[in-house]
């Protein structure tokens, strides 16, 4: 899933991948090319936000999905 992040230096966007980051990938500042990345501490409690995010946009779409069908059938 991609996001972005102001960057913790010049307060630029950096773009990443979050289950790349979770793999220990480490992105680059377009403007100031400071990198960030995870520690592997920190890393467990990420993924767990991570799926449970995931997890909440799985349920909005079944919710969407759900009441659009309620609205087609009147």
């Amino acid at each position: 899933m991609q996001s972005q992040i102001p960057c913790p230096q010049c307060g630029g966007t950096i773009i990443l991948d979050t289950h790349l980051l979770l793999a220990g990938q480490k992105f680059s500042c377009q403007q100031c090319h400071a990198q960030v990345g995870l520690s592997p501490q920190s890393q467990p409690d990420v993924a767990q936000a991570v799926q449970g995010f995931e997890a909440l946009q799985r349920q909005k779409a079944q919710v969407a999905t759900a009441a659009q069908s309620a609205v087609n059938e009147l």
